[in-house]
């Protein structure tokens, strides 16, 4: 098989040291990164009709066609038409899939999100809650998370798992939803639950926490609500961009940006899943 990395990150080292014994592999983003055997792929000179699987990066393609990779000091833009020439059943695996992609591919292309796959999002999401609570040991000064007053924003893939362990370790946790079917599950649960557009009740619960984990990427405490919050309480922002807080709202508070968690606490681990899925593919291919 022909594989092409493009960008990417730590969990991606894990993936290419693993296939490349009986996969042709080629590179681009990998600058900062030796591998004495793999090649760096030429976009100007090298024929992507030889390539049968394109990995991009869990964070896709940005709007100025550029992705992201922790391996080299320059900006790696793809070009326009770069996927057009890709041959029948070509894969295209990511995390992300927006406009600018779809508008970059052809008929021949099938494009894979990552995180779609049950088990990559499971294990994912329990890899996200170990390095939160990893967080939360080191970062609150020898705080123990048992009868720690914590208020978890979200009850998604990441919320859910994460309420259920701080509830179990006896944290005293309160959630701020805004789903009436999370709202009626948590109160059967006998966990304090809150819809986070009453303003009131979200201002009552911020006066009294030492602890907040946001897990949604919106400005659900407002600029007005900063002020409620106590000045020595941990805030852990675990959102993708735009994130939870405006940084000039929040600035002079605790608070922790700790985003793409699988790939900075445990990237061999999450590296290993997403090989899984490749190999999945692969060996339908062959």
């Amino acid at each position: 098989m022909n594989l092409l990395f493009i960008g990417g990150d730590m969990r991606y080292i894990k993936m290419i040291k693993d296939l490349k014994n009986k996969n042709n592999i080629k590179t681009i983003g990998y600058d900062n990164q030796i591998f004495e055997d793999i090649k760096k792929f030429d976009i100007k000179g090298d024929n992507i009709k030889n390539i049968d699987i394109i990995i991009l990066p869990i964070t896709g393609i940005k709007q100025n066609y550029e992705v992201d990779s922790c391996f080299t000091n320059e900006n790696i833009i793809l070009p326009k038409n770069f996927f057009k020439n890709c041959k029948k059943n070509t894969y295209i695996f990511t995390g992300k899939i927006n406009d600018i992609l779809l508008s970059m591919i052809n008929e021949n292309t099938i494009i894979n999100n990552l995180l779609d796959d049950y088990e990559i999002k499971k294990g994912n999401s329990l890899i996200t809650v170990e390095g939160i609570l990893d967080d939360l040991i080191k970062k609150r000064a020898g705080k123990t998370i048992t009868l720690s007053n914590i208020l978890v924003l979200g009850y998604g893939n990441i919320g859910k798992p994460l309420v259920n362990i701080l509830n179990i370790l006896g944290s005293n946790v309160c959630v701020g939803i805004k789903d009436k079917k999370d709202y009626v599950e948590l109160k059967n649960k006998g966990i304090d639950v809150f819809y986070t557009d009453d303003h009131d009740k979200l201002k009552k619960h911020l006066s009294n926490l030492n602890t907040i984990i946001n897990t949604v990427p919106s400005n659900i405490i407002t600029s007005d609500m900063i002020n409620c919050i106590n000045k020595d309480c941990y805030i852990l922002d675990i959102s993708s961009y735009p994130y939870g807080f405006n940084n000039d709202d929040i600035k002079n508070n605790n608070y922790n940006i700790y985003s793409k968690i699988p790939s900075k606490y445990s990237p061999v681990v999450s590296g290993s899943l997403l090989e899984k899925k490749l190999n999945s593919i692969m060996g339908g291919k062959k």
